[in-house]
């Protein structure tokens, strides 16, 4: 987790208890209240949800792995062939 979750001060309580349940009981029965919960600036969130661009910048990807990889001392040579994997994934067209 990079960043705690953020909401209106009158409504944390319920989100985090959200949360906290759908990580707790991950599956559909958790994750509805969650998608279908409205207050504070969730208009808002999904507006920017909504703005960003819809692909995957690998070189951003690649930034934060090789931050993880360092943080966790993950090997150069194991983390060049995840991101080679991932990267050749990305540019296939099976997701297309």
């Amino acid at each position: 987790m990079l960043a705690s979750p953020a909401a209106a001060p009158d409504c944390i309580e319920e989100v985090l208890s959200l949360l906290d349940q759908y990580k707790n009981y991950p599956g559909a029965a958790s994750l509805a209240p969650l998608l279908a919960f409205s207050g504070g600036d969730r208009a808002e969130w999904r507006r920017a949800l909504l703005s960003q661009p819809e692909g995957i910048d690998f070189y951003e990807v690649r930034e934060k792995y090789c931050l993880l990889a360092s943080y966790f001392d993950i090997p150069a040579s194991a983390l060049e062939t995840e991101l080679n994997y991932m990267r050749r994934t990305l540019e296939s067209d099976c997701f297309d």
